[in-house]
């Protein structure tokens, strides 16, 4: 199952890592200067969830969404091999709670406005060169949905079931590695990307919630113009 005790997080972050080291032994031959200032646009599928904790449903099973992600980019390098992206993204994120296999799911979404700081690491001087890349983020809530079958609405303890949470600005760390193509003006950048939160978007023991912190991994492709 996705995102199962964390278990593709830490393999995400053990890539990165490696991947970081591999570059830095590659930017000594690189550091003439190349300044480029790009504008790109992009947009991908994530698989993400919120990581919940709720001490009045410790049985129930939970799951990851699906969701889009979509948003606007600002490339600048002042040298061949290291520089910056800031993003402004659209995001779907949320999680399922399951009872048992032959019962419906619940399900909450929730849409998020993304700000990323990013320093990419790119190798090489050919079309195409590999990069790693990593910054913070910080996410707004926008709005948010659910779906709440009966076995749900018809439980009587206290519950968040048919309520809307509130749900409390966030911050996290986004980790990504892939490729950057170059064809005159027209970059194309590819990449694996996740998401790691540090920061509870309810505010623990609200509706017995006491650990919310939203996690993500997904592709995404990004298509940029070189000024």
């Amino acid at each position: 199952m996705l995102f199962q005790q964390g278990e593709h997080y830490l393999c995400f972050v053990r890539i990165f890592l490696l991947l970081s080291i591999l570059c830095c032994g590659q930017l000594a031959a690189q550091q003439d200067s190349l300044t480029t200032l790009a504008f790109g646009v992009g947009g991908g599928f994530f698989g993400s969830q919120i990581e919940l904790t709720n001490t009045l449903r410790p049985e129930y099973t939970i799951q990851p969404v699906e969701g889009i992600h979509l948003g606007a980019s600002v490339r600048y390098f002042n040298n061949r091999a290291v520089g910056f992206i800031g993003e402004l993204n659209y995001t779907q994120a949320g999680w399922q709670e399951q009872i048992s296999e032959d019962l419906p799911v619940y399900r909450r979404d929730i849409d998020f406005i993304d700000l990323q700081i990013l320093t990419q690491v790119a190798i090489g001087r050919k079309l195409i060169r590999p990069m790693v890349q990593a910054g913070p983020y910080f996410s707004l809530p926008l709005s948010q949905s659910e779906i709440v079958p009966d076995t749900f609405a018809m439980l009587d303890e206290e519950n968040y079931y048919g309520e809307e949470l509130p749900f409390r600005p966030n911050y996290g760390l986004a980790i990504s590695g892939g490729f950057y193509l170059q064809v005159g003006p027209i970059g194309i950048q590819l990449e694996g990307r996740g998401f790691l939160g540090v920061s509870d978007l309810v505010r623990s023991g609200s509706f017995g919630v006491t650990t919310s912190r939203r996690r993500g991994v997904g592709g995404k492709v990004t298509v940029f113009y070189e000024l």
